[in-house]
C-alpha cells in the first residue's frame, strides 16, 4: 500500500499541530481546561505545556500507526482490499484531532464557546465520514468490524459493514441535527445517548448453515 501521499498530509496537519501549541503557549493560562461537563463548564485541566503537546503527540503516534501498519502486516491480512477507506480513515481521524486542539485552545483563550456542542458536532463530522467509508471496507484480518461471524464468512462481513455504515451515518445526523436544534446541551446529551447507541442484536448474524 502506497501511502507516500497520506504521509505528506500528516505532516502538514501535525506541523499546523505544533504551530498552534507554540502560538498560543505564551497566551493561555498555566492550567488549562481540557475537559468539559454536559453544563459546558470545565471540570478537568492540564498544565500548559503538556496540554498543548498531548494532541500533537497523539496525532504523530497514530501517523506512525497507520503509515508502517500495512508495511509489516502479512498480505494474508488483506489489508490492501480496503486501502482507500484506510487513507480515509487516517486523514479524518487526523483532522478531528486538529479541531479538537483548536477548540481547546479557543476556549481557554476567553472565547464563549459552547464547548460539548462543538465537540459532538467535530464528532458527528468524523462518524458521517468513517460512515460513509465502513461500507467500502472489504475482508480483512485488521480493520472493521472483527466479530467471529464477520470474519468466518466474506458475505456476513459484506453485509455488516453496509448495514454498520447506514447506522453510524444516521447517528452522525441524529447527532449534528441535536448539536444544531436542541437549546441546550443537557438536553441534547439525552438524545445523544439514545441516538448513537446501537444494540449488538441489530447487527446481521451469521448465515444458517
Amino acid at each position: 500500500m502506497n501511502v507516500r501521499n497520506q504521509v505528506l498530509v500528516s505532516g502538514g496537519v501535525i506541523g499546523v499541530m505544533f504551530a498552534v501549541a507554540g502560538w498560543a503557549a505564551s497566551r493561555v493560562p498555566d492550567q488549562i481546561a481540557v475537559h468539559w461537563n454536559m453544563e459546558g463548564r470545565p471540570d478537568g485541566h492540564m498544565e500548559r505545556t503538556a496540554a498543548l503537546v498531548v494532541v500533537p503527540a497523539v496525532a504523530v503516534i497514530l501517523t506512525g500507526f497507520f503509515a508502517v501498519a500495512p508495511a509489516v502486516m502479512p498480505a494474508a491480512s488483506k489489508l490492501e482490499r480496503s486501502a482507500a477507506a484506510w487513507k480515509a480513515d487516517w486523514i479524518v481521524v487526523l483532522i478531528g484531532l486538529l479541531l479538537c486542539q483548536l477548540l481547546i485552545v479557543v476556549a481557554n483563550l476567553g472565547v464563549q464557546l459552547d464547548v460539548p456542542r462543538c465537540a459532538s458536532i467535530i464528532a458527528a463530522l468524523m462518524m458521517l465520514v468513517v460512515g460513509n467509508w465502513l461500507g467500502k471496507v472489504r475482508y480483512n484480518y485488521i480493520f472493521g468490524v472483527r466479530t467471529p461471524w464477520t470474519l468466518a464468512n466474506e458475505r456476513v462481513w459484506d453485509r455488516t459493514h453496509r448495514f454498520a455504515g447506514r447506522v453510524m451515518v444516521l447517528a452522525a445526523l441524529t447527532l449534528g441535527a441535536v448539536c444544531l436544534l436542541l437549546p441546550t446541551f443537557p438536553q441534547a446529551g439525552l438524545v445523544l445517548t439514545a441516538a448513537g447507541s446501537a444494540p449488538p442484536s441489530a447487527l446481521p448474524a451469521p448465515p444458517s448453515p
